[in-house]
């Protein structure tokens, strides 16, 4: 029996993103290297994730709490693309996010380390990075409870899956904060030149990306 392979397929990101490759490497009782290592949680805490995991009896009847083209038709929009280390996001193949692998822990760890118990948190920049953000930490509107943006036409929409309501900077001067985390962390500078015009004294900045920090107003 002989049998002919005309193309391969797999997904980096579990039942989010499929790619067609010219090669690949399977082990045996892996599979695919690098098929479905990542998936995207959602409203679930760092602890949750970990059960999740790893413990096939918590996935039981509860597949609604991950990312999945089923769930969130919308992602058929995007693409995940893993080479090597690095995964990458794009959008009619423009790239809008790339992180390291290796990265990917540290940066969830640092964002979570610095959000306190009982901080009232908030997010400042809604590009579609922000979106895929949101999805790596596993956040959502019970955590974050709002997105600040300048562009008109994003205000007053709100993030899908994680149903994070995006607001003006105006209408931040009502809102209750401590925490924001940046989430266009590419216009670092400018946002730490006129922080002390947009947020309150005391507010703690967390820049993701590209280098984890913190930045107290």
């Amino acid at each position: 029996m002989s049998v002919t392979i005309s193309s391969i397929h797999y997904c980096p990101v579990k039942s989010v993103s499929f790619q067609s490759i010219k090669n690949c490497e399977i082990k045996k009782n892996i599979g695919i290297v690098g098929d479905r290592i990542f998936a995207f949680a959602k409203g679930l805490d760092s602890k949750q994730a970990k059960l999740f995991e790893k413990n096939p009896e918590e996935r039981r009847g509860k597949w609604n709490k991950i990312l999945t083209l089923k769930n969130s038709p919308f992602m058929n929009k995007y693409n995940f693309l893993l080479d090597g280390n690095n995964l990458t996001l794009t959008f009619k193949n423009k790239e809008i996010f790339s992180i390291f692998k290796s990265k990917i822990k540290v940066v969830k760890d640092f964002v979570t380390s610095n959000i306190s118990k009982d901080a009232l948190v908030g997010a400042y920049g809604a590009p579609a990075k922000a979106f895929t953000m949101f999805s790596y930490l596993g956040l959502d509107s019970n955590l974050v409870k709002f997105c600040v943006d300048t562009t008109p036409t994003k205000i007053n929409k709100i993030f899908p899956v994680s149903n994070i309501p995006i607001i003006s900077e105006n209408e931040l001067q009502k809102e209750n904060y401590d925490t924001i985390l940046v989430t266009a962390w590419n216009y670092k500078d400018e946002i730490v030149r006129k922080s002390n015009k947009i947020f309150k004294r005391g507010t703690k900045l967390i820049f993701p990306l590209p280098k984890p920090s913190i930045h107290v107003v």
